[in-house]
């Protein structure tokens, strides 16, 4: 799928000048499409972090943060408290301290969405 096809169907409700943004944003990632459906949704929830426009559903953001963190991750949390998830996340990312199975996230995300998780190993 290119970036613009991407754009198009997955984040429709951006406007010219937004979509030209997330445009320039994707291009700096190169072949690392961390955006994509078929991405481990907590890499794509660890880049969303990072970057200042929405380029993930945050059904799927809340979902990566959850099992990043291993515990239930709300957007509130996101919004009113960024620069201290953000610290939390990168110390989990970084150090690698997420288990897919841990603490029942697993099931409880399953159990939530509805759907298995879809990760790279």
């Amino acid at each position: 799928m290119t970036l613009e096809t991407y754009i198009d169907e997955e984040l429709d409700t951006l406007s010219r000048g937004q979509r030209k943004r997330v445009h320039q944003v994707m291009k700096k990632y190169g072949e690392n499409r961390w955006w994509s459906r078929e991405a481990d949704p907590v890499i794509a929830a660890w880049h969303q972090l990072h970057e200042p426009i929405g380029m993930i559903s945050g059904r799927i953001l809340i979902r990566g943060l959850s099992i990043l963190l291993g515990r239930s991750t709300y957007m509130a949390e996101i919004v009113y408290n960024n620069e201290s998830i953000v610290g939390e996340a990168d110390r989990c990312y970084r150090d690698k301290c997420y288990d897919y199975r841990a603490r029942g996230v697993d099931k409880q995300i399953r159990k939530e969405w509805g759907a298995p998780l879809k990760v790279d190993k």
